[in-house]
């Protein structure tokens, strides 16, 4: 084992099929035996071969793992910047033929005592991020409650994920470790830990669902970037992967946040217009003054309730047209929550064209969740790839946005929709 590249505060050696993380900073930090690999038409494959050199004008190293039975490649980039460490990595179908990819781990280490953070390392504090929530946590300890005996317990794997940035804290040593995605262009980054009492750390990685994309024959595929960070205050780690975020797309964060009231909290399903303005008086005597501009209708205003309804219902029988105009006489914006992509069963979409809804390998639709509130039942997803779908939704939207007036803003529940049929929103 050499050391290959040391700058600021990691260390990167390399070993003939592997390299480890540690860093002179924190003794006890080390993520070793780090590989990586793919799945290519549901077969997961290791690369054979890792060829690493040193970059020509930066300070850092490329590595180049070779995949020779799946006829692919892996390039990293690993350069040290002022405050972080960065991976950027490619993709490269080196056959004759398209290949499939299902999954891709850019980094994984996944052999028992490779990877510690540092003093008791079980007591250190875990972030994680699941866009709707976010937690802290022990790192031998289970994001969710169980009923195990201590015996149980010490034997028992605790798996643990993470969107887009990961982090570890041990209060003993002091030290903070940040693993994070710098970009999002086509995945979501995801970072799973597995922990066990008896042997510590027993896998760590970072990668994301690739969603069965198609790679044409000699196609490179730009993968996320990653950004890692170390340091004493977890708090900082936080705020300056969020600054190197911000740099990366140009994001230029407003003077002042908007602030909205929602109905979804106070009133579910039974939100009405008269409640609507009943609130929104309320605000405009109280809460102008604080920023407060924006009234959101959240779900209920629906004809039938159902997510993908563009017409009102009788508890707003007046119409959102109206209703937006009544709020901007008090100097408010309407806000209107919209779920355009979910589908439920009783939709006359999904009775009358459900060629134009997900499928999977198994079934046509393939319904991907039961709608948790009336009128209940199975929900699926568009297919936004098909023409009728498509010219569907701009239809949809247009007509509705014709019914309303120029304060209303659209607030859409996004659901991203992977090839396997698989969901998930944000």
């Amino acid at each position: 084992m050499g050391t290959m590249f040391s700058a600021g505060l990691f260390k990167v050696e390399t070993e003939e099929s592997v390299w480890n993380l540690s860093s002179s900073q924190w003794p006890g930090f080390k993520i070793g035996s780090l590989t990586c690999h793919v799945c290519l038409s549901g077969q997961k494959h290791y690369p054979e071969k890792l060829r690493v050199e040193r970059l020509d004008n930066e300070e850092g190293l490329r590595m180049t793992w070779t995949f020779k039975k799946a006829g692919a490649k892996i390039v990293q980039k690993i350069t040290s910047r002022p405050k972080h460490l960065e991976i950027s990595s490619f993709f490269q179908n080196l056959s004759t033929r398209a290949a499939c990819l299902s999954e891709l781990t850019l980094l994984e280490s996944a052999e028992p005592g490779e990877t510690s953070f540092g003093t008791r390392h079980g007591e250190a504090r875990v972030y994680e991020d699941g866009g709707y929530w976010g937690l802290v946590r022990k790192l031998s300890r289970s994001p969710k409650p169980s009923g195990e005996t201590a015996e149980q317990a010490s034997s028992s794997e605790i798996q643990g994920s993470s969107q887009v940035c990961w982090e570890v804290y041990n209060p003993f040593d002091r030290m903070a470790f940040l693993a994070g995605f710098l970009t999002f262009e086509r995945w979501l980054g995801m970072v799973e830990t597995k922990f066990k009492a008896s042997l510590g750390v027993i896998g760590w990685k970072m990668g994301f669902d690739a969603g069965d994309v198609i790679v044409d024959p000699r196609e490179t595929v730009k993968l996320e970037d990653v950004a890692f960070m170390l340091g004493r205050d977890p708090w900082l780690l936080l705020e300056e992967f969020g600054n190197l975020v911000k740099e990366r797309y140009c994001i230029r964060p407003l003077e002042r946040p908007p602030i909205s009231w929602c109905s979804w909290y106070p009133f579910r399903l039974s939100v009405s217009e008269e409640r609507v303005l009943d609130n929104a008086r309320i605000g405009a005597e109280r809460l102008k003054s604080l920023g407060l501009k924006n009234i959101q209708v959240d779900l209920g205003w629906e004809k039938n309730h159902l997510p993908s309804s563009y017409d009102e219902n009788e508890q707003f029988s007046h119409g959102l047209k109206w209703l937006s105009q009544q709020l901007e006489k008090m100097g408010f914006n309407l806000g209107v929550w919209k779920a355009p992509f979910t589908i439920s069963e009783l939709d006359t979409v999904a009775v009358k064209h459900p060629e134009w809804l997900l499928g999977d390998e198994k079934e046509k639709p393939a319904p991907y969740w039961t709608w948790f509130w009336k009128p209940y039942g199975k929900v699926y997803a568009l297919d936004l790839t098909h023409p009728g779908a498509q010219n569907y939704l701009r239809e949809e939207i247009a007509s509705n946005t014709s019914n309303t007036s120029g304060s209303t803003l659209w607030v859409a529940r996004v659901t991203r929709v992977y090839a396997t049929g698989t969901t998930g929103e944000s």
